[in-house]
């Protein structure tokens, strides 16, 4: 057995290459043709429309001239600062790329994580594209602050991954994940939730306090870095915005007002049921089609990530509900396939 770091490297190949993605993988060049187009139109609908907003400025991005909190998520900054440095290219067509690779992974990625559970190659790779349905219902149309940050797409990828390592308990790739999405955004440590819901009696007391305490350290050691890098940076470590959050519940035509009290009221249930595009009644009002406990409890961590957005973000800037997609669209998607299934067993005899 190799040890070191030449264990680490094949471990880390294994998981990526491992039998299950040998079979999701064939006969694929005509699949990821459609995802790469896919991932151009909706990165370019999306990063053109609000580039006109220019809110921090993708030049401010790139040379970290972002004031905090904004400045801690650094990843996609740091990286694109590095490729800028080697490589002439306008700040912005590197930030457009960015969202592309995004979307190309989430895409094929969550396809590979619907594979799991369906166990069928096409109706996985059939069904990855979903995430493209719901995703303008939180990244494109919303009414309400629709603003851009480099790294919301990208937490949403990350999220999907770490669902994959979680699932395949596969610690390495999981941890690096971890990681790169503690960079990123410091969310990231609601998949530590995750890991606590999935593996609750499901493993030894022991093994999830090691995992915990572990996840924990690197969180709160990542977050100690970035305010020691970026000391010197103005901006507050985080934002409170429970009042706004209050008014836009309170007071109709707090925010933007383009039609009577009466109808900004109806808008805005309409609004918020609507988040996830509406799926999420089909995990809901469904469940009992769902028979998997992964995925159950995978999306249960939607009550405490929505009981902290209430306190630390405007909770209708629907941006920030995207990284929560995979664990309301997958549970819905394999209900639906569940349900379609039993009609057709059932007519069938």
């Amino acid at each position: 057995m190799p040890s070191g770091p030449a264990f680490f490297g094949e471990s880390f190949a294994f998981c990526i290459f491992a039998p299950d993605m040998k079979e999701y993988l064939k006969n694929s060049i005509g699949y990821f043709a459609v995802v790469t187009l896919f991932s151009i139109l909706f990165s370019s609908y999306r990063f053109f429309r609000y580039l006109s907003w220019d809110y921090l400025g993708v030049n401010n991005f790139i040379d970290f001239k972002v004031e905090k909190p904004f400045v801690y998520r650094t990843l996609i900054s740091s990286i694109l600062h590095f490729v800028h440095g080697v490589v002439p290219i306008k700040p912005s067509v590197l930030f457009w790329f960015s969202e592309f690779a995004a979307c190309f992974i989430m895409a094929a990625m969550f396809g590979y994580y619907l594979y799991f559970f369906l166990k069928d190659v096409l109706l996985a790779r059939i069904f990855s594209f979903s995430i493209f349905l719901v995703l303008p219902y939180i990244m494109l149309l919303p009414r309400y602050q629709p603003l851009w940050y480099p790294y919301d797409m990208w937490s949403v990828t990350f999220n999907i991954l770490g669902l994959i390592f979680l699932y395949k308990r596969q610690w390495l790739p999981f941890y690096i994940t971890f990681i790169l999405a503690t960079f990123n955004r410091e969310t990231a440590c609601f998949l530590t939730m995750v890991y606590l819901l999935v593996n609750y009696r499901q493993e030894s007391n022991k093994n999830m306090a090691l995992h915990f305490v572990a996840q924990l350290g690197l969180w709160f050691g990542i977050k100690i870095f970035l305010s020691y890098v970026f000391a010197d940076v103005p901006g507050p470590v985080f934002q409170h915005q429970y009042m706004s959050n209050i008014k836009f519940f309170t007071d109709p035509y707090y925010e933007h007002r383009i039609g009577s009290k009466a109808f900004e009221m109806v808008f805005r249930l309409a609004y918020m049921v609507g988040n996830f595009a509406f799926v999420w009644l089909l995990v809901m009002f469904f469940h009992k089609h769902l028979n998997n406990l992964f995925l159950s409890r995978a999306a249960l961590v939607i009550i405490p990530f929505f009981s902290g957005m209430l306190y630390v973000s405007n909770i209708f800037e629907y941006r920030i509900f995207g990284e929560m997609i995979p664990f309301i669209l997958a549970p819905a998607v394999v209900i639906l396939i569940n349900m379609i299934r039993a009609r057709t067993q059932s007519q069938s005899t």
